[in-house]
């Protein structure tokens, strides 16, 4: 996962794994330290500053399976040495050329019915992202699959589809 905020996706993710009985680890990386104490914009703010570990600690199981990297997504993704990427969550910079850095990294480490999902595509808040999925769209060999569930919320879904 590029961008984790708050970590509410690697949990989600996390547990989705723990459900299907699925071995396997997520990497979230966000250029804000999983340690340093901040208000989050969440109900937490109004007693003090959380850090991300702090803010997460009631989901001990799901956290067993996720690892929280702390740098600038291309630089952090370019250290990592990983072999094989099944799932990606991309929600770190929205403009297009960030987008599709960090797209074109995990497309090489993919193989056919891998699958890349990208929030925010919603026309109008986050023209970079919507015109990077285009363009993958058009130019890469994935099937994207558009999900709009208002004019504030749109995401989409890459699967794989040749090697």
């Amino acid at each position: 996962e590029t961008g984790t905020a708050k970590g509410f996706s690697s949990i989600c993710m996390s547990r989705a794994l723990i459900d299907n009985n699925i071995n396997g680890t997520i990497l979230t990386l966000d250029c804000i330290p999983h340690n340093e104490k901040i208000y989050w914009n969440n109900i937490t703010d109004h007693s003090s500053k959380l850090t991300r570990k702090e803010l997460l600690e009631q989901w001990d199981e799901e956290l067993s399976n996720i690892i929280f990297l702390q740098g600038w997504t291309i630089p952090t993704l370019n250290c990592l040495g990983q072999k094989r990427i099944n799932f990606a969550f991309l929600d770190a910079q929205h403009s297009k050329s960030s987008v599709l850095k960090e797209f074109r990294y995990i497309s090489n480490l993919q193989e056919k019915g891998d699958i890349i999902f990208f929030d925010d595509v919603t026309q109008g808040l986050f023209d970079g992202v919507c015109e990077a999925v285009n363009e993958i769209e058009e130019s890469y060999p994935y099937k994207i699959e558009r999900l709009n569930f208002d004019r504030n919320r749109g995401y989409a879904i890459a699967t794989k589809i040749k090697n």
